[in-house]
């Protein structure tokens, strides 16, 4: 069986020698004979599988030098006689040892940097700078700090709350649940005029359609979820706040949707995978006057994922808000205003089209607190519901929220 004295792959840097085969070249008929019975055992000369002898191992080409698998066997499994060992797993092995503790010591590092720098960012500079501290300064750092320093938007949809909008002249209706929750507060004066606020948003809002009985057909809902950021400064009568929210948003079609008598979604229109995954910046400026409150906002916002993608990422908004208690006065001992909020959006679908919600109303309790409020609104541009994203309507509603802030 004569054999090749020349190297298959003369190139690489692990060539096989072709010297290094067993039994290749001898010529006795014995051989050939053994060679041929034991063709199926591979040559076995023991019956412990951790000797055996790959025929013609030398000859396979090696094309990925440096995969682990291959290497462990020619050096657990082979023959010291037929083979001629790498020695690259010697060397990979300590390096990704030694770079698997770099990583996990970097990451320490960086740990430990990120903690220490919270705990001094949270922490009095008096104590820093080992200075006497004012024990009648209030901390630095609050924990769940009480009322939201920046109030929800009235007249923006977008925004947790809880109540009801009816359409006048339909069954169609607005349902809302959510909260919104200032979780820690830093103070970023002595006096507490600037703050830094960091809480959630958690809120959706449902399209009823009709009932049969007492249950609610629902047909479509949009759901919301993230956290917010707010810097908050204020003066004597004034205030001015920048209101950083990060959202994600889903919309999808409910039972309320299908005809189960014919099996298919209704008006022919099949939930669509709706997604949106956006930050919206916003600012904002009140004035606090003898008998009234003014606040004006402006904002723009931009969308990291959007289903379906013909969605523009880019919108905008704008809007104004003013009260007064001194109008009607106090109600069963609780302060009562009256109210109108208009507020403005702009969004692309693809083409941009603007959309407008204004409202008037009355609420009972503090403005900027715990409260019910009674409302009259129009409302016209996209409809406000994400599955019909494509659609335009107009209409009048009334409604009520209760506002727990």
């Amino acid at each position: 069986m004569p054999e090749a004295r020349a190297e298959h792959q003369l190139d690489g840097a692990r060539a096989p020698d072709s010297m290094v085969t067993k039994n290749g070249d001898l010529l006795l008929p014995v051989d050939r004979i053994e060679t041929i019975r034991k063709l199926s055992e591979g040559n076995k000369r023991s019956p412990d599988i951790r000797v055996l002898v790959f025929e013609r191992l030398a000859h396979v080409e090696d094309e990925y030098p440096f995969l682990p698998v291959e290497t462990l066997l020619q050096f657990f499994y082979g023959d010291g006689r037929c083979n001629r060992f790498n020695h690259t797993l010697l060397v990979l092995f300590p390096l990704g040892i030694l770079l698997a503790f770099i990583t996990a010591g970097w990451c320490m590092l960086f740990g430990r940097v990120a903690l220490l720098t919270f705990s001094f960012l949270m922490s009095d500079p008096g104590l820093a700078q080992n200075e006497p501290v004012d024990q009648t300064s209030p901390a630095r750092f609050k924990f769940l700090p009480g009322s939201l320093r920046v109030p929800p938007l009235v007249a923006n949809y977008q925004e947790p709350r809880v109540g009801l909008r009816k359409q006048v002249g339909s069954s169609r209706m607005k349902l809302d649940i959510g909260s919104t929750l200032d979780l820690a507060g830093y103070l970023l004066t002595s006096d507490g005029r600037q703050q830094l606020r960091l809480g959630a948003d958690f809120f959706t809002y449902a399209l009823t359609t009709s009932s049969q009985g007492l249950r609610l057909q629902v047909d479509a809902v949009d759901g919301v979820f993230g956290g917010h950021i707010v810097f908050d400064s204020r003066g004597e009568s004034t205030e001015t706040a920048c209101r950083l929210r990060l959202l994600h948003l889903s919309a999808h079609f409910l039972d309320g949707h299908f005809d189960p008598g014919t099996d298919t979604w209704k008006d022919g229109r099949e939930p669509i995978p709706f997604t949106r995954d956006f930050g919206e910046l916003l600012g904002s400026h009140r004035w606090t006057g003898r008998t009234f409150i003014l606040r004006v906002y402006a904002g723009f916002s931009y969308a990291t994922l959007v289903r379906p993608d013909n969605l523009q990422r880019w919108g905008a908004l704008c809007g104004a808000e003013i009260s007064s208690q001194s109008i009607i006065g106090p109600v069963f001992e609780q302060p009562t205003s009256l109210y109108i909020a208009d507020h403005f959006s702009l969004a692309g679908i693809p083409q941009y089209i603007g959309t407008n919600n204004l409202e008037g109303g009355m609420k009972f309790g503090a403005w900027d607190g715990t409260g019910i409020r009674l409302y009259v609104n129009y409302y016209r541009g996209l409809e406000i519901f994400s599955q019909y994203y494509d659609l335009r309507v107009e209409s009048w509603g009334i409604g009520f929220a209760l506002d727990f802030w």
